[in-house]
């Protein structure tokens, strides 16, 4: 079965959601957030989801790219990515931890309110091509072969 229940840890639901919706403000305070420096806020979060993820046994764990080094322009994010990937990369091979997926958020930000990709300004368009850009290189970067029926699906 677990080949077709892949369950991983959230990035966003776990270290990244703070509790808050429509009807009232943030309902949880996490201590990794108290940082200034948005990578000291990411090295801070990383260490406190290997620590969750180990301690639960989870195989998997999944995320955003602003899941793991906060918002900001396209460069600004691929800039912290190019800084935290090597020390995920450090722990998942220490812990034994796997990346079941990544992704890029396009669509909290403000920037993206018209649509991502189809938005009418084209620097909207182009931001968000470098975003999924540098969300697919992390991923690339963090993940191995997934396996479904017997087969290996490599990203080339």
């Amino acid at each position: 079965m677990k080949e077709y229940l892949r369950f991983a840890v959230a990035y966003w639901h776990i270290f990244c959601g703070e509790g808050g919706d429509p009807f009232g403000p943030r309902t949880k305070l996490f201590p990794w957030n108290g940082a200034s420096d948005p990578m000291e806020a990411a090295k801070n979060k990383l260490d406190a989801a290997f620590e969750f993820i180990t301690k639960i046994g989870a195989p998997l764990y999944c995320f955003h790219d602003v899941d793991l080094v906060g918002d900001g322009s396209a460069f600004e994010i691929e800039n912290r990515l190019g800084k935290i990937v090597p020390l995920i990369r450090e722990k998942q091979d220490k812990r034994g931890i796997r990346l079941l997926w990544g992704t890029a958020n396009v669509f909290s930000n403000p920037r993206y309110m018209n649509g991502t990709s189809t938005n009418p300004d084209f620097n909207v368009v182009a931001n968000a091509a470098v975003q999924v850009k540098n969300a697919i290189d992390a991923t690339i970067a963090l993940g191995e072969p997934i396996m479904f029926s017997g087969e290996v699906v490599k990203v080339t």
